[in-house]
């Protein structure tokens, strides 16, 4: 994650490499927001390579999956049963959120802010999770 911000030649902004962006801003708090903006792009990479993952196991005949895109009611049952390892949520999902949070730190939690129309990550309703093993979540229900 790394970018330079402020203002710099020409010539040396436009042979940056494709992983390194510039910002003209000098202030902290616009060079965080670049950081947001940078981390989500990230996790909603991560969150459609999982939902690739899922899709994957799907065609292969997989029964019990191990990531699931399916509802909220699927991430609330994994979670009150302590079968997630870890989700990537959209902001919008605040109620999940809170509760996650407050239940405590074995779910690795990814929160992706902003936009994210034209992912899989939206495709499948903003939130995507791992379980530590295969399991049938309609069991639980």
């Amino acid at each position: 994650n790394f970018f330079i911000c402020g203002t710099w030649n020409a010539g040396i902004v436009d042979c940056l490499a494709d992983d390194i962006q510039h910002s003209k801003e000098t202030m902290p708090g616009a060079i965080y927001d670049v950081f947001l903006e940078r981390r989500s792009k990230f996790f909603v990479a991560e969150a459609d390579r999982l939902i690739d993952q899922m899709i994957t196991d799907v065609h292969k005949g997989e029964t019990k999956p191990l990531i699931s895109a399916s509802s909220m009611k699927e991430a609330g049952i994994a979670r009150k049963n302590s079968l997630m390892k870890k989700a990537y949520v959209h902001e919008s999902k605040k109620l999940f959120i809170q509760n996650l949070k407050r239940d405590g730190g074995d779910v690795e939690l990814y929160v992706i802010n902003g936009e994210i129309e034209g992912s899989k990550f939206s495709d499948y309703g903003g939130i995507v999770f791992e379980m530590f093993y295969r399991v049938d979540l309609s069991l639980f229900g």
